[in-house]
């Protein structure tokens, strides 16, 4: 059964996220509006000069220049939105790991009973294992000498456990 968490630490997470979201979006609004406004500037004077033309003024340019800076701002706010939502829920995730890494020996196994926590064991020979057994059953076992076969690197293609029961069987 995994806990809740509790309506403190929900508050203060959603708090985060959002002001993640406002900071990220707000500085890309402002970045990006002024780049596109730049870079339409630039190709319009580039353009200009490659055509051997006089190059337009400020005035000639401003509702290209607006235009542009008005698509950098949208674009920009939704992404940099989207990326400063993504960012913090990473972050706060790191922060929980860390918080998790500085439980109690007591704290741990009240996690770790919550399933709040989720480390695999190595499976390695004579480790005891928890397994459904094929008409559903949970079985617990061990797993024989040799009873692991390989493929590739890491890959485990099956193993060999004897149920506590004294039979052995293939999964």
């Amino acid at each position: 059964m995994k806990l809740a968490p509790d309506k403190k630490t929900l508050e203060k997470t959603q708090r985060s996220v959002a002001l993640g979201v406002a900071k990220a979006g707000g500085a890309a609004v402002v970045t990006e509006g002024l780049t596109e406004s730049g870079q339409e500037f630039i190709a319009a004077v580039t353009t200009d000069a490659a055509l051997g033309r006089e190059p337009r003024s400020i005035e000639e340019l401003e509702e290209r220049l607006i235009e542009a800076g008005l698509a950098g701002m949208v674009s920009g706010g939704f992404f940099g939105s989207l990326s400063g939502g993504v960012s913090t829920i990473i972050e706060n995730n790191q922060i929980k790991n860390e918080e998790i890494g500085e439980r109690t020996e007591e704290e741990q196994e009240q996690a770790d009973k919550a399933g709040e926590t989720k480390t695999p064991s190595v499976l390695a020979e004579n480790n005891t294992v928890t397994f459904i057994d094929k008409d559903g059953t949970e079985q617990v076992g061990t797993i024989v000498s040799n009873g692991i076969r390989r493929g590739k690197g890491d890959i485990i293609k099956s193993v060999v456990i004897a149920p506590n029961q004294g039979y052995g069987r293939e999964r």
